[in-house]
């Protein structure tokens, strides 16, 4: 078939027998391998022989061609998947874990433990970053310890500083630092338990001497109840002020040690109140182990609260309703004082001991 190709005219009959061939047009004879009639031009048998096989030719290498460029256009769409895929695995497994591992860096160098713990962990085996998860961890310990240290040591908070410590466990010393600051705290509250003792004792001599003044009023028969009002509301008790409304009896009651005493007393037990007060705030949030050695003591101080109230601005209208008012005030004192005593007797050993020194 190639010689064809190459050369026509050297077509021989593959039987190798010589036929005669004529035009199938016009009937001239042709000669061996002859395409055209040299009459009347038509195309011979043998021409038709050579267009189908260069037709057919053509046709495979066509096909050849386009076998050669769909196996091309494959070749490059796996290469660009390989470099679409890789591109986006590179970018998950190098790019984006890199630029999450400088992020958690600054965060930790600002301080911002946790957020960068955050990113570190997430992060896992990229890198360093369980160690530095693990950083991050053992700064927000340390943080938290230096915090409780700070509100013991400088603040007095006992309670709230073991709770943040028992959150720590056994990082450093925190489970020593419990041990001591329960003890803290528990002297902290027989020093307050003390302060409202005395407190209350402050506030039994202003009513005390408030009785003494209306035996005294009661002895000039001068009424109880305007007595209790001078004496609680007036801001000065010199012998004019009173001489202007009872020419002499309660001039000589206001001028009286008791009257004076009182006033000595309303001053001071105002100030050493707002010392219980504040006392009573840094005991905020006990321990579990002196919860309810500090309910008992918010009741003690609960009653004393209010007789302290009481002693400072009466509205009592007569000396036997004072008196009885001081009783019922002083009674649930004592109930409270009973309660506390009965949880724990040590509470009291620092009252007492100043009770003995004095």
């Amino acid at each position: 078939m190639t010689d064809i190709f190459e050369n026509p005219n050297n077509y021989e009959n593959p039987a190798g027998t010589e036929t005669k061939l004529t035009c199938p047009n016009c009937g001239f004879e042709l000669d061996a391998g002859q395409e055209f009639c040299h009459k009347c031009g038509c195309r011979t048998a043998l021409a038709y022989e050579i267009s189908d096989s260069i037709e057919a030719f053509n046709f495979a290498l066509q096909e050849k061609k386009k076998g050669k460029k769909k196996k091309t256009l494959i070749i490059i769409a796996i290469v660009l998947v390989v470099l679409v895929v890789g591109g986006v695995a590179g970018y998950f497994l190098y790019f984006e874990p890199n630029s999450r591992y400088a992020e958690a860096l600054e965060l930790y160098e600002n301080k911002e433990y946790e957020e960068a713990a955050a990113i570190f962990t997430e992060l896992g085996g990229f890198k360093d970053s369980e160690a530095r998860a693990e950083s991050c961890d053992n700064a927000i310990k340390q943080e938290k310890y230096d915090a409780a240290i700070a509100k013991a040591s400088d603040e007095g908070k006992y309670g709230e500083a073991i709770e943040i410590l028992t959150e720590l466990g056994d990082f450093l010393d925190s489970e020593e630092k419990i041990a001591e600051y329960e003890a803290d705290y528990f002297e902290a509250l027989q020093y307050t338990y003390a302060f409202i003792q005395r407190g209350y004792f402050m506030d039994f001599g202003i009513t005390l001497c408030v009785i003494v003044v209306l035996n005294d009023v009661d002895t000039y028969n001068v009424s109880s109840s305007i007595a209790l009002s001078h004496l609680y509301e007036g801001t000065s008790y010199s012998t004019y002020y009173y001489n202007s409304l009872f020419d002499n009896g309660y001039a000589t009651v206001v001028s009286s040690s008791a009257a004076e005493e009182f006033v000595s007393l309303l001053d001071a037990t105002a100030a050493y109140n707002l010392y219980i007060i504040s006392a009573m705030e840094l005991l905020a949030n006990p321990p579990e182990r002196y919860e309810a050695l500090y309910e008992a003591l918010t009741a003690v101080y609960d009653a004393y609260a209010e007789y302290h109230s009481f002693a400072n601005t009466s509205t009592s209208l007569s000396s036997s309703a004072y008196i009885s008012d001081v009783l019922k005030y002083t009674e649930a004192i004592d109930v409270a004082n009973t309660e506390i005593l009965s949880l724990d007797e040590r509470i009291d050993d620092i009252y007492e001991e100043a009770d003995e020194s004095n």
